[in-house]
């Protein structure tokens, strides 16, 4: 049986690597005998392999990253688009056309597969605008290709939406309702699915990054010379919002680092992505809040890039977390470490509210330093009430998310 993962972003993001790493897992317990190749967007070296299953490039990689100059990444993912969907058609009824070295392998791999799947995720988005429309549709474009080659495709632990305007999601209406599985990881996707009249190919599970494992904790007292006496707060940022914005976001967080730092913690700054060729690389946000830091005694910036089982046994060795990207939240929280969530897509409510720990997010948009550190107060005061909670209600969770494989196993049924 020939297995293909598609849409996989990059292993530079460790909650996305985590998420791959559950799946291919997932795929060799309930295949055994199955041949598994991935597609990322990734550029990738020559035998590249992750947890020794080939890597690839995918239609959308090639699009972005084949042509030298960005004038000419709108024709040429428009020429992807079109070349690989006409010549799916034309294979059904008996034709082969050339699509040239780069495109024919991956083209081959969807050909050839029993069962397409769709790594967990929440990039099946749009904003308004030319270019996140074109994105969405190269996201969307696996599925149609997909459904003319009559795979069965399977969207594993998805959050889905919004959408930007009301083509973005009459284009993602047609792609999903002929979806064979969706496999949505929190309500707020089970109800946008809802209200576009998607009910019967979904199916409600968790986020699969819930269901990942890794060793043992990280002891970061000693790894950070960091005095036994005082407790460890791990923080993540990122870059996402208009130039004005980010600034305000960093200098809130940064004024929560002095706070803490002043209360008598250690902050770590902990890079969850760190992927240069996307220009997603956490460690310059880190290094922005810090720069606005007043405090700087007992204060670590971590520089190195880790893998995902690496990192997330350093989350492990935190005492709580103030968390912008949301894996490392679920990191954390797998750890029985409390953590306070900043949220910058719906995935983050989506799953803390299931877990009834909704009251410990605040959106992205909404951060102020007074806001941040009342919620970090109240965190504190709340800290030990807070990982009972997680001790009592996770292990039940996680193994809602095991369970995932038993619907890849009814897909193919």
């Amino acid at each position: 049986m020939k297995v293909l993962i598609t849409h996989v972003y990059s292993n530079d993001n460790k909650g996305d690597a985590a998420i791959l790493s559950v799946l291919v897992g997932d795929i060799r317990q309930t295949f055994p005998k199955s041949n598994i190749s991935i597609l990322t967007f990734d550029k990738i070296r020559p035998g590249e392999k992750f947890e020794s299953v080939p890597v690839h490039q995918s239609f959308m990689g090639l699009a972005l990253t084949s042509p030298r100059f960005k004038p000419f990444k709108l024709p040429y993912s428009l020429y992807v688009i079109f070349a690989t969907l006409l010549a799916a058609f034309l294979y059904r009824i008996g034709i082969s056309l050339p699509l040239g070295r780069k495109l024919n392998q991956p083209f081959n791999l969807y050909r050839q597969a029993d069962l397409v799947v769709g790594v967990g995720g929440g990039y099946l988005r749009g904003k308004p605008g030319l270019t996140s429309t074109i994105e969405l549709i190269l996201q969307l474009h696996p599925l149609f290709l997909s459904r003319l080659l009559n795979q069965k495709v399977v969207l594993y632990s998805q959050s889905i939406g919004p959408f930007g305007n009301r083509f973005q999601q009459w284009l993602a209406t047609r792609a999903l309702r002929h979806t064979g599985l969706i496999i949505a990881r929190e309500d707020i996707t089970a109800g946008l699915l809802k209200k576009l009249k998607i009910t019967q190919n979904v199916t409600r599970s968790v986020d699969a990054g819930f269901a990942f494992d890794a060793t043992s904790p990280v002891d970061l007292h000693r790894q950070l010379s960091i005095p036994a006496s005082k407790k460890i707060v791990g923080i993540t940022v990122r870059k996402w919002l208009s130039t004005a914005q980010q600034e305000s976001y960093e200098r809130s967080v940064a004024a929560l680092a002095d706070f803490l730092v002043i209360q008598g913690y250690a902050v770590v700054f902990v890079p969850q992505v760190t992927s240069p060729t996307h220009n997603d690389d956490d460690r310059l946000a880190s290094r922005d809040v810090y720069h606005h830091m007043t405090e700087h005694a007992n204060v670590h910036l971590i520089e190195r890039r880790l893998d995902h089982r690496a990192i997330k046994n350093l989350y492990a060795g935190l005492d709580l977390l103030v968390g912008t990207r949301f894996h490392s939240v679920i990191f954390s929280l797998t750890s029985c470490v409390p953590a306070l969530a900043i949220e910058y897509e719906h995935k983050t409510s989506g799953i803390m509210q299931d877990l009834g720990l909704g009251h410990w997010v605040i959106k992205i948009e909404d951060v102020t330093a007074p806001k941040l550190i009342k919620l970090m107060q109240n965190l504190i005061a709340h800290e030990d009430n807070y990982r009972a909670k997680l001790q009592k209600s996770l292990p039940s969770y996680i193994a809602q998310a095991r369970q995932t494989r038993q619907l890849l196993k009814d897909t193919i049924q």
